[in-house]
């Protein structure tokens, strides 16, 4: 369904509400509910609170703010001194008004303006920037440290912050690593201590839904829950993403009951169930050591979408997928008063496993169950879906062969590693866009090898690898140490 026909099929036009049950499956509240079964150094709760409740204006606060009424910064600009510096300004400028320009590109013309920089540009401009630099798919060093110090020169140069801004900032500085680290988290919580008692911003539920996330991967369950009574102590309502957030959390913490009563909650709190819900509960019940719930939770998902009248497909471009996640976000609020809008709206969400669906269930019988049998079944139903072959599944079952290969009677065998690696050559050869033999590709395939078959076999696959792999010659340079301690 286009994005033109969903907001059609959303409006609130009486005879559309009338014709609901007629243009999507009318799955019931009770459906949804079906889906699943129902069976670190912590700063203390007392200095939690005290940080919370810092006054809103610091006593000494960075030179310009005491001398500018607030908000007034954000209406100045500085001018250029040359045509120089003009031009450089132009030329950022121009490039985010394009707003496909590479984030690489836009930080170096970023860097090329005149110190301090930021209060060079138009406000508006310098916000439209840092949107566009908060837009990835995934966080990392090199975009944590664009963002933040674009926000190191505005807090510089005394021009004003907004409320998005700070909670993108927070988000950068702990979550730019896949293992979150105690120093992360202090990070985080500096940045927004600094937020509500400098800035005088009061955070709001985005703000907490960062903390608690950030929190919770860090392991850092006991600041998790203060963060949460902390927003309900202002009375911040719980969101789409507090509800996912939570489910997560009781899998982290591998109580099954409450991943199952946290997902209850939220569909009785009015919120879309959709395929991004349902993977955080898989994921969540894999974590809880509950694989049969899991993998019942995919079978009702399956079943739900061949059941929906328009069987509509999750987005597999993660800036489509980010735009539903809003889109479902915003218009449940809207909806939550409206059981007849609602229904329209859950009618239309996607609930049909996506590559997040599988990557989860392969992880678990690769690197735990050891059902390489299953694995090939969950590989044969992607294609029903439109999910193309991922790099990441051939990563995951190389690794599941250095766990479970090498044992008497085990069906990872030198025979199937020997298929698998034909058949990522042969995706690689036909130019599959999300397969490449990168850095981890190659080390695991080279593990895997010299966990079931011989040095001679392991130095073969890296000879084999070097001419389809685009590494970089530091890249080689690791891969090369790790051959040889893996065959001497």
């Amino acid at each position: 369904m286009s994005r033109r026909n969903d907001s059609q099929g959303l409006n609130k036009d009486s005879g559309v509400k009338r014709n609901a049950s007629k243009l999507f499956t009318a799955a019931t509240r009770r459906d949804y509910i079906d889906l699943v079964d129902f069976y670190g150094n912590e700063p203390s709760p007392t200095e939690f609170h005290q940080l919370a409740e810092q006054p809103r204006c610091a006593t000494n606060p960075p030179q310009g703010f005491e001398t500018l009424p607030p908000g007034t910064q954000q209406l100045l600009k500085w001018i250029p001194r040359d045509i120089g510096e003009m031009r450089a300004i132009e030329r950022l400028e121009g490039a985010i008004r394009n707003g496909n320009t590479g984030h690489e590109e836009l930080f170096s013309l970023y860097k090329d303006l005149p110190e301090p920089r930021a209060p060079y540009l138009r406000r508006k401009n310098l916000g439209k920037l840092l949107s566009q630099l908060s837009v990835v798919e995934r966080k990392s060093e090199a975009s944590m440290l664009r963002f933040l110090s674009i926000i190191e020169d505005m807090r510089n140069a005394s021009v004003s912050i907004f409320e998005g801004e700070w909670n993108s900032a927070i988000a950068f500085a702990g979550q730019f690593l896949y293992n979150i680290r105690d120093d992360q988290v202090e990070s985080a919580l500096h940045l927004w201590k600094e937020m509500e008692s400098t800035a005088g911003i009061r955070g709001s539920e985005v703000t907490f839904n960062i903390l608690f996330d950030i929190s919770i991967k860090a392991g850092r369950f006991a600041l998790a829950d203060m963060v949460r009574e902390e927003m309900e102590a202002r009375g911040l309502r719980m969101d789409r993403y507090s509800h996912v957030s939570q489910i997560y959390y009781h899998g982290l913490r591998g109580d099954g009951d409450s991943v199952r009563t946290a997902y209850k909650e939220l569909v009785e709190a009015g919120e879309i169930v959709d395929t991004t819900v349902m993977n955080a509960v898989i994921g969540a019940l894999l974590k809880s050591g509950e694989a049969t719930a899991a993998e019942q939770v995919y079978e009702r998902m399956k079943k739900l979408h061949a059941q929906s009248t328009h069987q509509k497909l999750p987005p597999q471009d993660w800036r489509e997928a980010r735009f539903l996640g809003r889109t479902l976000s915003r218009m449940t609020r809207i909806a939550r008063s409206d059981r007849a809008h609602h229904q329209i709206i859950q009618g239309s969400a996607p609930i049909a496993p996506d590559l997040r669906t599988y990557r989860t269930l392969i992880n678990y019988h690769c690197l735990e169950s050891g059902e390489i049998e299953r694995v090939a079944s969950l590989l044969n139903e992607m294609p029903y879906y439109n999910i193309s072959l991922h790099g990441i599944m051939f990563l995951l079952i190389f690794r599941g062969f250095t766990v479970h290969g090498g044992i008497r009677y085990t069906l990872w065998t030198k025979g199937a590693l020997d298929s698998v690696w034909s058949a990522l050559l042969e995706a690689i050869k036909s130019e599959q866009s999300n397969v490449h033999m990168g850095r981890w590709m190659i080390i695991w395939a080279l593990r895997a090898f010299q966990k079931v078959s011989t040095k001679a076999r392991v130095s073969e696959i890296w000879e084999e690898a070097q001419t389809l792999s685009k590494a970089d010659a530091e890249d080689r340079a690791y891969i090369s140490q790790n051959l040889n301690e893996a065959i001497n």
